[in-house]
């Protein structure tokens, strides 16, 4: 049996491929997803804390693409055909009402990311679209009109159109397999991580969070300004996660190995001064009871007075070279990475498929007829908070388009 299409990789993109070129076909189509692993929709189900965090707020295309290290404009083209508005109609159409954070992430109202994997396996069971787990492709040809599809497990299918939706491309064998159809892999690399940080200042804070920090690797002019987080190995957060996703080489040609830079009060602007001023002003305080900054967390402030400068006293005692440390401290501390922290559940990759042998108008290989290719595994990543699930629609409803429409 010669399928219509089959599809390598049971993830978002990959199920919403088989689905809404279901949904866009005047006839029914035979469709076989089929999934390497034991179980489909891993990182749906995992993601944003078991909530699944489908998409960012959306606030205009050109802003949106900011959010990715790489591929903002191939995205373009993507995101002005299938935008995160769609995304959000598409699911309120399908019974899955979502809803918007403060911080710009969209939920399914539930908060239960089962609520995303019910919709698509009902959609699934509608249309009749196969799935078959535990199927590792090692083998792809194409053989005049027709791909035949090989298995570790001595199974062999036949289409006439294939998709690529394996997500961040891990499996060497499968990177050789995408390498004998003459399309350049660039080497996958973690994108989204914490960093390891062994630092006296950090010591004992763990949990500690800061609305706003402003941080960058101490050899770089790229700087990111987000919320932060202090953890028992290190720091996380926003701020961290998005500098890790910029910087990803960058970062592995460190060896995740370097030095950070990070001003901890960067809406505030000349720190020594209000130093002085606060000290002036409140001469008979226990410098350590209160910070002059009201965003510093009180635990953070005490840490900087009284076990890394040993201040105690009141503000009048406190000299002109203390002052001058603490605004140091506040504004250019220094820390070491040494190491990361990654969530193998939801390990976002940078790397993949070259873009420049995709065409961005249909997502087709440009070596190979009806070869497409969505999500992950080309290579386009976006920073946390919605916008790999994002890409992962997008470039799954242009596919989808590109296998009905031709």
């Amino acid at each position: 049996m010669v399928y219509d299409i089959v599809i390598i990789g049971g993830g978002a993109a990959g199920f919403f491929s088989a689905i809404q070129a279901c949904e866009l076909a005047k006839k029914k189509l035979k469709i076989l997803i089929l999934e390497s692993s034991p179980q489909c929709l891993q990182k749906v189900k995992v993601s944003g804390g078991g909530r699944c965090n489908v998409t960012h707020h959306f606030s205009g295309v050109q802003r949106f693409v900011e959010s990715y290290p790489r591929g903002e404009k191939f995205l373009l083209t993507l995101f002005n055909r299938w935008s995160p508005e769609d995304t959000v109609n598409w699911f309120e159409r399908h019974q899955v009402p979502l809803k918007t954070e403060a911080d710009g992430r969209v939920f399914p109202t539930s908060n239960q990311s089962q609520s995303i994997i019910n919709c698509f396996y009902q959609l699934i069971d509608k249309y009749q679209i196969e799935v078959l787990i535990k199927q590792q492709v090692i083998s792809i040809k194409k053989e005049g009109e027709h791909f035949h599809i090989k298995t570790k497990q001595e199974k062999s299918f036949s289409a006439q159109s294939l998709v690529v939706a394996t997500g961040g491309l891990r499996n060497k064998n499968f990177q050789s397999v995408l390498e004998n159809l003459n399309h350049q892999i660039i080497l996958p690399l973690p994108s989204l991580f914490s960093f390891h940080i062994q630092s006296d200042l950090l010591q004992g804070l763990a949990g500690i969070s800061f609305q706003e920090v402003e941080v960058k690797l101490q050899s770089s002019k790229f700087f990111v300004s987000a919320p932060l987080l202090i953890t028992h190995r290190g720091l996380s957060g926003p701020a961290i996660l998005k500098l890790s996703a910029f910087q990803a080489i960058e970062l592995h040609k460190k060896n995740y190995q370097c030095d950070l830079m990070v001003n901890w009060v960067p809406t505030q602007e000349n720190i020594l001064l209000a130093l002085k001023a606060y000290k002036q002003n409140n001469s008979k305080k226990l410098v350590s009871n209160q910070s002059p900054f009201a965003e510093l967390p009180r635990r953070f402030w005490q840490k900087i007075i009284e076990h890394i400068l040993g201040i105690n006293g009141q503000w009048a005692n406190v000299s002109q070279e203390n002052l001058k440390k603490i605004c140091d401290i506040l504004t250019q501390s220094q820390l070491t990475m040494n190491g990361k922290t990654l969530n193998k559940d939801e390990f976002v990759t940078c790397g993949g498929v070259d873009l420049k042998q995709i065409n961005p108008k249909n997502l087709e290989s440009k070596a190979i007829p009806n070869l497409y290719f969505c999500g992950e595994v080309l290579n386009i990543d976006g920073i946390t908070g919605g916008f790999n699930f994002q890409s992962a629609w997008s470039s799954a409803y242009c596919v989808a388009c590109s296998l009905v429409n031709g």
